[in-house]
C-alpha cells in the first residue's frame, strides 16, 4: 500500500470517528464521564482502604457506594448553591448600569474622547440578563445530565469485578494478557494521577481567587471561584478565561477602575504561579503531550464536544496517546503527539 493510500484510509478513518463522536454526542458523552467519575471513585476508594480500620471491617461494594455518595453530594451541594447564585445574579445585573455609565464617564475624563455612544452601541447588543438565564438553564441541563452519569458509573462499579476475567478471556496468551493489563493499569494510572494534580490546583487557584475577591468585598465570590475552579480544568487559557469575568464583575460592582486592576493583577498572578510554576512541576511527564498538541486537542474537543470536551480534552488525548504507543503501526503517530518524541 502506497502512502498516499495509508493517508487516504487514515483521513477517511479519522472523519467517520469525528462524525461518530458528534452525532452520538448525547450517548457518548455521558458515558465517557462516567468512566472518569468512576476513576475519581476508585481513587477515593483506595484512599480509603489505606486506612487500615475501614480495610478490616469495611467491604468494598460499602466503599464505593460512599465514594460515590461523597463524590455525587458534593456536585449537587456545589450545584444547588450555584443555582441560587446565578438566579440572584441575574435580577441584580441590571441595578449596575448606573456603575456602568460612571465608568465610561471616567474613561471619557481620563482618555480626552467620548467614547458614550460606542460603548452604550456595544451593550445595547448585549443582553445579560439572558445570557445568565441561558447559562442556568444549561447549569441545570447538567445536573440533569449527571444523573444518567451517576447510573452509568453504578454499572461500571458492577462491571469492575469482572473486567480482570474478561481481559483473560480475551488475551488468552500470558504475554498478551500481561501487557493487556500494564496498558490498562497505566491509562489509570495517568489519569488519576492528571485529575489529581488538577484538581488540587484547581481549588488551590479558586481558594485564592475567593479569597481575593472576598477581601475586596465582591458580591457572588462563591460563584466566580466555583467559575475559575471548573475553567481550570481547561488546558493553559482555561483559568484567565474564569478569572475575566469576575474581575469585570468587580468593575460595574465598585465602579472603581482601581478595584478591577488590582484583581486583576490578583488573579493573573495567582494562575501564573499556578498554572505554570506548580502544575508542570507536580505533573511532570505523566502528560507526556506537547504544549502544540495540547492547544490543538482543546480547540479539537471543544469543536466535537464543547466545554465538556475542552475539560477532558488532555485526559482523552493521553488515552489516544497511550493506545496508538502500543502498535508499531500507529507507533510514528505517538511520537508526534509526545512532548520528547519519547514513546514508553
Amino acid at each position: 500500500m502506497t502512502i498516499s493510500n495509508k493517508i487516504a484510509n487514515y483521513t477517511i478513518i479519522l472523519t467517520g470517528i469525528v462524525a461518530l463522536l458528534i452525532y452520538a454526542k448525547d450517548i457518548l458523552l455521558p458515558f465517557v464521564m462516567a468512566i472518569f467519575v468512576w476513576l475519581i471513585i476508585r481513587s477515593v476508594r483506595n484512599y480509603l482502604l489505606k486506612i487500615k480500620l475501614i480495610d478490616k471491617y469495611i467491604p468494598t461494594w460499602a466503599l464505593n457506594i460512599i465514594a460515590t455518595l461523597i463524590i455525587f453530594g458534593i456536585v449537587f451541594a456545589f450545584g444547588a448553591l450555584l443555582v441560587e447564585n446565578l438566579e440572584e445574579l441575574t435580577e441584580v445585573v441590571p441595578k449596575y448600569q448606573e456603575n456602568l455609565n460612571n465608568i465610561i464617564a471616567q474613561f471619557n475624563q481620563a482618555l480626552g474622547i467620548d467614547l458614550s455612544q460606542e460603548v452604550k452601541n456595544f451593550v445595547s447588543n448585549i443582553d445579560v440578563s439572558s445570557f445568565l438565564q441561558v447559562a442556568l438553564s444549561s447549569f441545570s441541563g447538567f445536573l440533569s445530565t449527571f444523573l444518567l452519569v451517576l447510573i452509568y458509573v453504578l454499572f461500571l462499579l458492577l462491571e469492575e469485578k469482572t473486567l480482570g476475567e474478561k481481559i483473560k478471556m480475551l488475551f488468552k496468551n500470558d504475554n498478551e494478557n500481561t501487557k493487556a493489563k500494564k496498558v490498562m493499569q497505566k491509562l489509570s494510572d495517568s489519569i488519576e494521577s492528571y485529575l489529581f494534580i488538577k484538581s488540587v490546583i484547581a481549588i488551590l487557584s479558586s481558594a485564592l481567587s475567593y479569597i481575593a475577591l472576598v477581601s475586596f468585598g465582591i458580591d457572588f465570590a462563591l460563584f466566580w471561584a466555583f467559575l475559575i475552579f471548573v475553567t481550570s480544568y481547561i488546558p493553559n487559557i482555561g483559568a484567565y478565561i474564569g478569572g475575566a469575568f469576575p474581575a469585570l464583575f468587580a468593575l460595574f460592582q465598585t465602579n472603581s477602575l482601581e478595584v478591577f486592576l488590582a484583581i486583576a493583577v490578583i488573579f493573573a498572578v495567582i494562575q501564573f504561579v499556578t498554572g505554570n510554576i506548580l502544575e508542570p512541576k507536580w505533573m511532570g511527564k505523566s502528560m507526556n503531550l506537547s504544549a502544540l498538541v495540547v492547544i490543538l486537542a482543546l480547540a479539537a474537543w471543544g469543536v466535537i464536544w464543547g466545554i465538556v470536551g475542552m475539560i477532558l480534552s488532555v485526559p482523552l488525548t493521553m488515552i489516544i496517546n497511550i493506545i496508538l504507543s502500543q502498535f508499531p503501526s500507529t507507533q510514528k503517530v505517538s511520537i508526534m503527539l509526545s512532548e520528547k518524541g519519547e514513546v514508553k
